[in-house]
């Protein structure tokens, strides 16, 4: 069994081994195909859904690129994941602020990351997703008879308001106990 790797962001794949052929799908970076024959520059593929078709020999790699393994969060809430590398594509969901995701590759232009999603993969724009968790605000309630709220991390610091018991409050970052 001869298994390749997509290596461009996206590639289109075909019916037959022409251009000119009905489009039936596109593979996207990093996603593995049997390679069952080639000729003239062509490859006919079984991608890992079973489906066959053609795709340009070129697009692919026998290296596989999936190997970064790193664990990144999102930025914001709402970033989109796609089937493809592509905007335009089908979007599987959406990760909300924080959320962490292994990332498995990255495209050669490094615009794209391929990331582990639910039971298989999908890609995110890598500038939606960091490498360090970003602070998620948390809404919090007084349980004491008081609390104190301090301009800085510090008790010695000047007091800026005096909070009731049941009093709400949003936690942006947390410091010291």
């Amino acid at each position: 069994e001869d298994t390749r790797y997509v290596s461009g962001t996206w590639t289109q794949v075909y019916k037959k081994a022409s251009t000119s052929s009905a489009k039936c799908g596109k593979l996207s970076y990093g996603e593995s195909v049997i390679l069952i024959k080639e000729k003239s520059g062509w490859a006919k593929v079984q991608n890992e859904q079973g489906a066959v078709g053609f795709c340009k020999l070129s697009a692919l790699t026998k290296n596989n690129p999936n190997t970064l393994n790193k664990t990144c969060y999102a930025l914001s809430s709402g970033v989109p994941v796609y089937r493809h590398a592509l905007t335009s594509s089908k979007k599987l969901g959406a990760l909300a602020k924080a959320d962490a995701v292994t990332v498995v590759a990255a495209t050669k232009d490094g615009k794209w990351f391929r990331i582990e999603y639910e039971s298989g993969y999908g890609y995110v724009r890598s500038t939606s997703l960091s490498k360090t968790q970003p602070e998620v605000p948390t809404v919090m309630y007084i349980c004491t008879n008081t609390a104190v709220v301090y301009k800085s991390a510090s008790t010695a610091s000047t007091k800026l308001l005096l909070m009731n018991y049941g009093e709400s409050l949003v936690r942006r970052k947390t410091s010291g106990s």
